[in-house]
């Protein structure tokens, strides 16, 4: 299969299981009360499921298990995405302090620094 091909048949798949994940994710949503309420800030009405990020992590592991050799060398991505999503879960549903979340998101993306290798050059101009 010519590599364009596959680039593009990984990108439909992700997109379709996202899609599908959502579907699937929705309801189990108001069953374990995983939802976004109106007040303060938010005006949208009713109680609004936010299982986008973990419907988006499940499409992006699809995607990333349908492009050549990807998913081996994403591992690391693997595990600090899935760390991302599951403390934007818990904040989602039990309300962290912006300290919890910082020294959240801090230890998940370790696995991307010492184990991927991965730094920032700089913060820009």
């Amino acid at each position: 299969m010519m590599p364009g091909y596959s680039f593009a048949l990984a990108a439909f798949g992700s997109m379709a299981i996202t899609v599908a994940a959502m579907s699937v994710l929705r309801p189990l949503a108001y069953i374990v009360d995983l939802l976004d309420r109106p007040g303060g800030h938010k005006t949208h009405s009713g109680a609004v499921p936010v299982v986008g990020g973990m419907a988006m992590l499940v499409g992006i592991v699809f995607g990333l298990s349908l492009a050549p050799g990807s998913l081996a060398s994403a591992n690391h991505f693997i595990v600090s995405a899935t760390l991302l999503v599951v403390i934007g879960m818990f904040d989602d549903r039990f309300t962290l302090s912006p300290k919890m979340r910082l020294v959240g998101q801090f230890v998940a993306v370790l696995p991307m620094v010492f184990g991927a290798g991965v730094y920032m050059h700089d913060f820009g101009d």
